[in-house]
């Protein structure tokens, strides 16, 4: 089921000033034909054709916070400890290289401490399931050269998720970027750049908001139409000063990166190569670093998983030579 009741009229902020509203799945699924999970490929649809994909994945260890305090009062909540999560991606061509998407996530299962930890021990817990904010895109894909290809994109976030579950923004997000594709055969290799801007959010130490994105991916057909190989990395390098309030009071200096990788294994599932199936696995790297006087440590970045599953079913006709 991909649809709940609609999300509560609930403020961002919690008793204590931390926010609610923060989406804590950092991984943005590509919409269209694509041999990589989240960075999109250099074709688009053909006119009036229409794609979709369909991905369900597990998260675990995916929001833990230091409550800022001393080394008496400080805690480590798990706010959200894993997750289940469904999302549906729709795609329509346009006509002369454009397209549109529709993306709707849902959170089937989840577990843990909830927003309201950082506040009281006897909070209400996380909600089982939530709506997370869907977001509409358009992507033009342009033929730079024999094997090479760019398609600009841009996608909107709209604050519709559950703002009690760590599902939403609370607020509209503009995702710009540039993925530059090359396909020389059986190997391809893309590269994207682009920006996350949306509002901030205060969880315990840290403040999250908008950022730079530098994704890179690589994919081989070990075994033609049967076996893709890929693997895909992201950095979400943050725009803004990632220290809380409750942080900078207590002289704790703070940095954030959000990164991930994936490995995926793909396999093509009919002669016109239109549907595919995949499954991958990664997780996240500590580059994250917290400093005050007494201590410095590294740590993974708020909504970057400690590990991830995933299988995807992939539908996109293209046009053929």
């Amino acid at each position: 089921m991909l649809l709940s009741q609609p999300a509560h009229a609930q403020s961002c902020s919690t008793a204590g000033g931390y926010s609610r509203c923060f989406d804590a799945n950092a991984l943005r699924l590509a919409p269209g034909a694509s041999r990589w999970l989240s960075l999109p490929g250099a074709a688009a649809l053909p006119a009036f054709n229409v794609g979709f994909a369909y991905a369900v994945e597990a998260r675990f260890g995916v929001l833990s916070a230091d409550v800022p305090g001393s080394a008496a009062d400080g805690r480590t909540l798990k706010l959200v400890e894993a997750a289940v999560e469904q999302t549906l991606l729709l795609t329509l061509g346009l006509g002369r290289g454009f397209e549109g998407s529709l993306t709707v996530p849902f959170i089937s299962y989840q577990r843990g401490a909830g927003p309201e930890a950082l506040d009281s021990q006897n909070g209400s817990a996380l909600p089982h399931n939530a709506e997370r904010d869907p977001s509409i895109g358009l992507a033009h894909a342009i033929v730079l050269a024999e094997n090479v290809g760019l398609k600009p994109r841009v996608e909107l976030s709209l604050p519709l998720g559950s703002r009690d579950a760590y599902a939403s923004s609370g607020g509209v997000g503009i995702y710009p970027s540039l993925p530059l594709v090359w396909s020389p055969g059986r190997f391809a290799l893309a590269v994207e750049l682009g920006l996350r801007l949306r509002p901030s959010a205060e969880i315990a130490s840290v403040r999250m908001g908008s950022q730079a994105l530098f994704a890179l991916g690589a994919s081989y057909v070990a075994v033609r139409r049967h076996l893709l190989l890929g693997l895909e990395a992201y950095l979400l390098p943050s725009l803004l000063d990632n220290s809380s309030q409750h942080a900078a009071a207590l002289g704790i200096e703070t940095r954030v990166l959000q990164s991930e990788w994936l490995a995926s294994v793909r396999s093509l599932l009919d002669t016109d190569e239109s549907f595919s199936l995949a499954l991958a696995a990664g997780t996240s790297l500590p580059l994250s670093w917290e400093h005050s006087a007494s201590t410095s440590r590294h740590f993974v970045a708020p909504g970057s998983p400690a590990a991830r599953v995933m299988i995807e079913l992939r539908y996109a006709p293209l046009a053929k030579p």
